[in-house]
C-alpha cells in the first residue's frame, strides 16, 4: 500500500534525523516537505529529489520545498513556470497522479492569479499539498482569514477536495496554540482512494508530519515468463554444445547447480521473456 508523508520540516539538515526515523517507520512511497531551509539539494538513499530552494535577502536559506520519490516508483518532473515556491512530480502509485508540494509563505500575500497558472500547469488527476499558511474553518481552523477566504474560493472554483479531516498541524513553539495552515486537496475521482491523518507529534519541526495513505494497494509485477515460440534454438543449441562442456563439472561438488547456471545464462541470451509490468485491469 502506497503512502505519501507531508510535513513542513522547518529545517531539513537540523531535522534530518526524524526524517530518516520517519522513513524506517512508514516507508513512504513520496515525501513532500516544505520550509527546508536548504542550499544545495537534499540527497536521501533509494529516493529522487527534486528541489526548489529559496533564499532571504541577507543570502540566509529560507522556505524551499522538496519532492523525494522512491526510486522504484515511475515518476517524471513537471517543469513549472510560477512565483510560488513549487514543485511537481508526475508518479505512478496505485495510478498515475501529478504531485505538487507547495509553501506560502505567512508574510506573502496569497496570488490566486498565480496559484490558478500554477494548478492549470498540472497535468490532471492531481494532488496538491503544502503549507499554504491560511486559516478557515473549513479545514478546522478557529477562524477564517482573507487568505482562508481567497483559498476556500479557488477549491470551489476547481471543484477540489479537501483530504484534511478537521485536525490542527501546526503548533505555536512558543504558546503551544494551535492552527490548521497544512492542506491536502485533490481532484474529486482521486478524494475515495486516501486516507489522511496526522502524527501526534510533531518531533523537531512546529507542525505534525502527515500521512496520506492509498487505500489501494500497488500492482504486483508478475513473473516474467519465456516466450518459447519466439526462441532461437540454432543458436541455443551451439551456445549449449559450446559451452556445456565435460571440463565445467570437475571438482565440483554440485554438478546440478552448475548445469542449471550454464544452461540458464544460455536461455537469457537465446530466449526473449515477457514483461514483469502488470497489466492494466479494465
Amino acid at each position: 500500500m502506497a503512502s505519501l508523508l507531508q510535513w513542513n520540516v522547518r529545517g531539513f539538515n537540523t531535522n534530518y534525523s526524524d526524517v530518516d526515523l520517519l522513513i524506517k517507520d512508514h516507508d513512504p512511497s513520496v515525501i513532500c516537505l516544505q520550509e527546508t531551509q536548504i542550499k544545495t539539494n537534499i540527497k536521501m538513499k533509494y529516493y529522487q529529489t527534486y528541489n526548489v530552494m529559496s533564499t532571504a535577502v541577507d543570502g540566509r536559506a529560507c522556505g524551499g520545498v522538496s519532492l523525494l520519490i522512491k526510486n522504484k516508483t515511475p515518476q517524471s518532473h513537471v517543469v513549472l513556470n510560477t512565483t510560488f515556491q513549487a514543485v511537481a512530480v508526475r508518479v505512478t502509485l496505485h495510478k498515475t497522479i501529478t504531485i505538487c508540494c507547495i509553501y506560502c509563505p505567512p508574510s506573502k500575500p496569497l496570488n490566486i492569479g498565480d496559484l490558478e497558472h500554477l494548478y492549470q500547469q498540472l497535468p490532471q488527476p492531481v494532488v496538491l499539498l503544502g503549507d499554504f499558511n491560511a486559516h478557515n474553518i473549513m479545514w478546522g481552523d478557529d477562524n477564517t482569514d482573507n487568505k482562508g477566504h481567497r483559498l476556500e474560493d479557488f477549491i470551489h472554483r476547481y471543484n477540489l477536495c479537501l483530504l484534511n479531516n478537521g485536525s490542527y498541524t501546526y503548533k505555536h513553539p512558543a504558546t503551544g496554540a494551535k492552527t490548521a495552515i497544512d492542506l491536502t486537496l485533490c481532484d474529486p475521482n482521486l478524494y475515495l482512494d486516501f486516507k489522511w491523518e496526522i502524527k501526534d507529534d510533531v518531533m523537531g519541526s512546529d507542525h505534525y508530519p502527515i500521512f496520506i495513505r492509498s487505500n489501494a494497494p500497488l500492482p504486483d509485477e508478475t513473473v516474467p515468463q519465456w516466450k518459447l515460440n519466439k526462441a532461437d534454438w540454432v543458436t541455443f543449441k551451439q551456445l549449449c554444445e559450446e559451452e556445456i562442456q565435460p571440463e565445467i563439472f570437475e571438482d565440483s561438488d554440485d554438478p546440478i547447480a552448475i548445469f542449471t547456471d550454464y544452461l540458464s545464462a544460455i536461455a537469457e541470451r537465446t530466449i526473449p521473456k515477457s514483461s514483469a509490468k502488470p497489466k492494466k485491469k479494465k
